[in-house]
């Protein structure tokens, strides 16, 4: 998968024909449709004015803009800023060859094989060693720069125009910079910049920082997609690192980016990780174990689902106030399951029970804590990094989001949503998986990928298949405990261990709760 960064100062906004093609470079319409000379496909923008108007109201919710589905003066002039080059939508991910952007080890090298032109040698490899520094420190990932054409993970290289990869550069403005997602290890910068190391006044003027763009593409090798969050590193919008006072600001992680990284590679425990490394000599390189090919199964299972390393519990909801409440009385069983923050929601009939560890602490009708929301679940799963509550039932999903201004949960507009018709079966269970994928289940050993932002399925196999030995009809799972998941059934509850996919300790759920 390329990313590619796209820069240019003051643009002016953008030309109605360019927004359209924009549209679809980006992903917010399909990319297959969009090639049909037919009128009124799916994804022809220059088609029916609704696909047109969802596809720009996709990307305004993106953006964080208005949500009005007109090419407004704003919309336009968004869509003009620089920007990474990656598409914005997951359209699709396939089983036989994606990357599962996710490296399976946390110890990487790295090699310069080029170098920039206008920059001291020692600037460029102090920029990418701090940018990969940034990561590691909040993380156990440990990046080592090695000698130039060896057997490196990551290599960097300075090239202009046709430089030897599926991807020109541009010259002078445009493009940046492009890399790939693991396990691909390609991370390019474009020649044709003036680059600077944290020299505000060059940066000011007509040059650009290497250490912002280093450690965003820094990023995309080690796995990391786009932020919606327009503060984060992430972000598909380019920042710039001086502010109005000429003063350089040091590009800085935010909440979302570190998230981001640690829902792949577990946080900095303090156990040798945290670091990046470079010597005169570009260091002295390791020995590494080679990954599987991504055709066989079990490489395609560890790639994609990421069970490699621990990923710590990321939330925001806390517990709600108000409703009627009737103790803390135990359900026979559960229709939906997902943690969240300190506490858990467990759905049973038309009840919804919170959970503090394993002690039920509260009893609401689930449309009381969910206005608006269905009598029932099927099932249930919070998204930590978008802060969303999803709850499904009769073929939709609905989609809440935690006000602590009110304490309440508040149904997000443009919800529920039909579910997508690739599905293809019912749900009755969904999970987040050690490395966040959000997975729906249905009862025919039937499992997909979802996204709800896009409302996307981006992988669908059997359940058996990637999940050995998990029991049927799981209804949900608490956040995982290193690689160990507390699975749920309706009536039980499990230890599956991620990695050996083997069953553990397993219990009632009577047993497992206490209740007043």
């Amino acid at each position: 998968m390329q990313v590619v960064f796209l820069f240019s100062r003051s643009p002016p906004p953008v030309t109605d024909d360019k927004a359209k093609r924009y549209l679809q470079d980006f992903g917010y319409v399909q990319a297959s449709s969009v090639l049909s000379s037919r009128p009124g496909m799916q994804g022809d923008v220059s088609g029916p004015q609704s696909l047109l108007k969802l596809a720009i109201s996709k990307f305004q919710e993106f953006a964080g803009l208005a949500k009005t589905g007109i090419l407004d003066t704003a919309t336009k002039i968004k869509m003009a800023l620089p920007r990474c080059g990656v598409t914005d939508a997951p359209l699709a991910i396939t089983s036989g060859g994606s990357s599962g952007f996710k490296w399976p080890k946390n110890r990487l090298t790295y090699s310069i094989e080029t170098w920039s032109s206008d920059l001291p040698r020692d600037d460029v490899r102090r920029a990418i060693a701090e940018a990969y520094g940034t990561w590691a420190k909040v993380t156990n990932l440990q990046f080592e720069e090695v000698p130039a054409g060896g057997n490196s993970d990551i290599k960097i290289r300075f090239g202009i125009n046709n430089h030897n990869d599926p991807w020109p550069f541009d010259g002078k403005g445009g493009v940046l910079a492009h890399a790939t997602m693991p396990e691909s290890g390609m991370f390019h910068f474009d020649d044709d910049e003036n680059w600077a190391y944290m020299d505000a006044r060059k940066i000011a003027s007509t040059h650009t920082d290497i250490l912002a763009v280093a450690i965003h593409e820094g990023g995309h090798t080690l796995g990391l997609e786009h932020s919606r969050d327009e503060s984060a590193i992430m972000a598909p919008f380019y920042q710039p690192t001086v502010d109005d006072n000429g003063n350089y600001v040091y590009p800085k992680l935010k909440s979302d980016d570190i998230q981001a990284i640690q829902s792949l590679y577990g946080r900095n425990t303090g156990g040798g990780g945290g670091g990046s490394s470079w010597g005169g000599s570009g260091g002295s390189s390791f020995t590494t174990s080679r990954p599987m090919t991504t055709t066989t199964k079990k490489s395609w299972f560890g790639r994609f689902f990421g069970d490699d390393d621990d990923v710590p519990t990321t939330s925001r909801p806390s517990r709600p106030s108000g409703g009627s409440g009737s103790g803390g009385s135990c359900p026979f069983y559960i229709d939906g399951f997902t943690p969240s923050d300190s506490y858990s929601y467990l759905f049973s009939g038309s009840q919804v029970y919170i959970i503090s560890g394993t002690r039920v602490t509260r009893v609401q009708s689930i449309r009381d804590l969910f206005p608006g929301g269905p009598s029932s679940v099927t099932a249930a799963v919070f998204n930590p990094i978008s802060g969303k509550m999803l709850l499904f039932a009769n073929g939709q999903v609905y989609a809440f989001y935690y006000s602590r201004l009110r304490a309440s949960f508040d149904k997000e507009p443009d919800f529920p949503k039909r579910l997508p018709s690739d599905l293809g079966f019912q749900v009755t269970g969904a999970l987040r998986w050690v490395n966040g994928h959000q997975i729906l289940m249905g009862d025919n050993d039937e499992f997909a990928v979802y996204d709800e932002f896009w409302n996307q399925v981006t992988l669908r196999n059997r359940i058996s298949s990637y999940f050995p030995n998990l029991p049927r009809g799981v209804k949900g799972a608490e956040s995982p405990s290193g690689m160990t998941v507390k699975a749920f059934t309706s009536s039980e509850a499990f230890d599956y261990d991620s990695r050996r996919k083997t069953i553990g300790q397993h219990q009632s759920l009577s047993s497992y709760l206490t209740c007043a």
